[in-house]
């Protein structure tokens, strides 16, 4: 129930320094990024997204908002993801969020994911080179979507998207789905 309140998913996001993420987990080898899109990509320049920026001030203010009180968030992560993993539960320590994070083998992990026993994970998407094959599995209402984001207006513009041949169109019509994600803030797209 916490994180179906925006000021929480919000606080989160602003919890979070990308920049350091990437030179903590993957010394530099990476590149921050606040869609799940390549971001050097002609979709991203269309998404014409703001650049994410910590600010632990507001992150502190949003989960007063969220009516957050300090209780522990459970993240699951894969023994592979470890650096990752540790350096989000910092940041977000550095907020004020407490989180017990639990190294799972693959197959518990998998179980622990697919029953939803966990309050944040630190995933990874295939990234196509079209944001439909991409973002469908993850933002579209469906019994099967990987997240648990449900938004009608944004299922109706993925439907656009997806119908769309015309490459100018597909690029506004993303526009106004990326913006409506990330303002949303479906997910927190880290880095790339």
């Amino acid at each position: 129930p916490l994180f179906q309140k925006l000021a929480m998913r919000q606080a989160i996001s602003y919890a979070i320094d990308k920049k350091r993420l990437v030179d903590e987990a993957y010394y530099g080898a990476g590149i921050p990024a606040d869609l799940m899109i390549d971001p050097n990509s002609v979709w991203a320049k269309a998404a014409n997204i703001p650049p994410h920026k910590r600010d632990l001030a507001k992150a502190k203010k949003l989960l007063k908002s969220a009516g957050y009180s300090g209780q522990e968030l459970s993240m699951i992560s894969r023994n592979s993801s470890i650096p990752y993993s540790e350096s989000l539960q910092r940041m977000l320590g550095e907020a004020g969020i407490k989180v017990k994070l639990e190294i799972l083998d693959g197959g518990v992990f998998q179980d622990r994911y697919m029953s939803g026993k966990y309050d944040l994970w630190p995933g990874g998407a295939r990234i196509d080179p079209d944001p439909v094959l991409t973002m469908v599995p993850w933002y579209y209402t469906t019994p099967s979507q990987k997240g648990s984001y449900s938004n009608p207006k944004v299922d109706k513009v993925l439907d656009s998207l997806g119908s769309e041949f015309d490459q100018k169109k597909r690029l506004k019509i993303f526009k106004e789905l990326a913006g409506t994600i990330y303002n949303d803030v479906a997910d927190i797209t880290l880095t790339f």
